[in-house]
């Protein structure tokens, strides 16, 4: 039986046994029920019938028991227990004052039986007034019935998800997992916790995917309200293009450009040969008004007056 449970419920002893933490993993074998006590069990709660899925798991197993523990500071702690009651256990419940925390009224629902009463609480089998359908509901400390699930074979992948750690079913009661339970979450299965928080009824500890939105601003103030969001790359990608686009601006500022310096001393060059004497050479520039003649100008302009000057003969 052991073997069996432990493939239809994804391994969850294997899973356990392997855990480094966990200790004492027990796991009580049960015979399953006969067909004979099925119908006793019909017979006692006429017109009331087993849903199908259930009483197939009693015909596989009467009944379910499987506790394990954990080393915690060199102590030995009972934290796990997966419980469900024997066909011949089941005890009836009476539903005429019952509180549904869902709002729902107990002109819906008709009578109830217990499938775990070992927990903090009671895990009942709630029917339908027509006994057409079954709901799963949890009866917490307060006397409260708190909505789980629709139907046993759901109730049982809540149980073997959730490990069976002490209090699991109070994730779906308005005061949320006790500190206690979330801490031991954190260590087992976080992914279960995770979606424990982000659909608790208990605002408090209810947690959102996406970063919540910041508060308003009062008229008149001019403190801005701390926000979380997502980062925005696209946004920081501007930001820097711009930024960029600074740096450059200040650098042609501060430093000239090589081409235009160039540029310039072509043109000052070409200025300076349009104003060059034709026939002189190239790159030497004209004297100026007050610029003193070398020499040896001097002394051929001296010689070309004097020339000018000598009395020319007849012939």
């Amino acid at each position: 039986m052991r073997a069996i449970f432990d493939d239809i419920s994804l391994s969850v002893v294997t899973f356990l046994e392997a855990h480094q933490g966990v200790t004492d993993v027990r796991f009580a074998e049960s015979p399953p029920a006969t067909s004979v006590e099925i119908d006793r069990w019909h017979r006692s709660h006429h017109p009331v019938r087993l849903p199908p899925d259930l009483e197939n798991f009693y015909l596989m197993q009467n009944g379910l028991s499987l506790k394990w523990r954990m080393r915690f500071n060199g102590e030995i702690l009972p934290l796990g227990n997966m419980h469900v009651n024997s066909a011949n256990t089941i005890e009836k419940i009476d539903l005429s004052q019952a509180v549904f925390a869902d709002g729902a009224t107990n002109s819906h629902h008709n009578v109830g039986f217990a499938l775990d009463s070992t927990a903090d609480g009671r895990v009942v089998l709630v029917f339908s007034k027509d006994l057409a359908a079954t709901r799963v509901y949890f009866q917490d400390l307060s006397s409260a019935y708190n909505f789980v699930c629709d139907t046993f074979t759901e109730y049982m992948r809540l149980m073997v998800m959730h490990l069976g750690i002490a209090r699991w079913q109070y994730a779906f009661t308005k005061c949320g997992l006790p500190p206690s339970s979330i801490q031991w979450f954190r260590l087992m299965s976080p992914e279960r916790l995770h979606l424990d928080l982000r659909h608790s009824l208990n605002p408090s500890l209810k947690i959102q995917d996406e970063a919540p939105a910041s508060a308003p601003v009062p008229k008149g103030s001019s403190q801005q309200q701390p926000r979380t969001s997502d980062i925005d790359f696209e946004k920081i990608e501007k930001t820097a293009k711009v930024s960029r686009s600074r740096n450059k601006k200040k650098h042609k500022k501060s430093t000239p450009d090589l081409l235009t310096g160039v540029s310039q001393a072509e043109s000052m060059t070409s200025s300076a040969q349009r104003l060059a004497r034709p026939g002189s050479a190239p790159g030497r520039r004209p004297p100026g008004p007050g610029t003193q003649q070398s020499p040896k100008m001097a002394g051929t302009a001296r010689l070309e007056h004097d020339r000018r000057q000598e009395p020319r003969g007849s012939f």
